[in-house]
């Protein structure tokens, strides 16, 4: 059912792959433009720190259901949330403060379909998208949202980053793969994007960065 709307994402800081991460990523209409969004913690994982033009280029490879598109040095640049800047991201976290990057590039899109955006509230029935690491097949994880957090940037307190919890576990890989919730005429729409544990503790609830902190 989405795997038009979704895609593997392999990333690398260089052109023959020695280090490399792989994400899932999805298609989004954010109003005006059909775009590419995956998680922004692929850039300062594989950085190992945030970048100071709040942007990214990086070696990429997609694949989808039709298999590996662009296999010769394509690059991409990951555009992470201008609400971001160094100040608010800290090495000893795992995530970006807003913690979401659209994906630019020269070539085909690997996805020919595009979510809008969708509401939700707590308690609602939701679905996780993702390609597990090593894996060609989408997996599909359905759960219930059990919290909405909005947590004040402490630099910027006026910036809100929003992350939901759901009650099931994502698989690495995933990262960054859409949340889906169907509308009234049963339409997909996204809610956010995978971005993994709310913190570092072992049983921490899986969190999904809202697709409004896409801007």
């Amino acid at each position: 059912m989405y795997r038009n709307y979704v895609c593997k994402l392999r990333v690398s800081t260089d052109a023959y792959f020695y280090k490399v991460k792989e994400v899932t990523a999805f298609g989004y209409f954010d109003g005006e433009n059909n775009i590419l969004v995956t998680a922004a913690h692929i850039v300062t994982d594989l950085l190992g720190c945030y970048p100071a033009s709040n942007q990214s280029t990086l070696y990429v490879e997609f694949e989808n259901h039709n298999g590996v598109l662009h296999p010769n040095n394509l690059v991409a640049t990951f555009v992470m949330s201008r609400l971001n800047n160094q100040l608010n991201f800290n090495v000893s976290s795992p995530f970006p403060f807003f913690d979401i990057a659209e994906i630019k590039f020269e070539g085909a899109c690997p996805v020919t379909q595009f979510f809008g955006p969708g509401s939700y509230n707590v308690g609602d029935h939701i679905e996780g998208v993702g390609f597990p690491v090593g894996s060609q097949s989408i997996q599909v994880l359905k759960g219930n949202i059990t919290n909405i957090n909005h947590q004040p940037c402490t630099q910027i307190s006026a910036n809100l980053s929003v992350r939901s919890e759901v009650n099931h576990n994502s698989q690495p890989g995933c990262s960054g793969g859409p949340y889906i919730i169907m509308d009234a005429e049963e339409n997909p729409c996204v809610i956010g994007c995978l971005i993994g544990s709310m913190s570092l503790r072992s049983n921490s609830p899986v969190a999904i960065q809202c697709i409004s902190n896409l801007r």
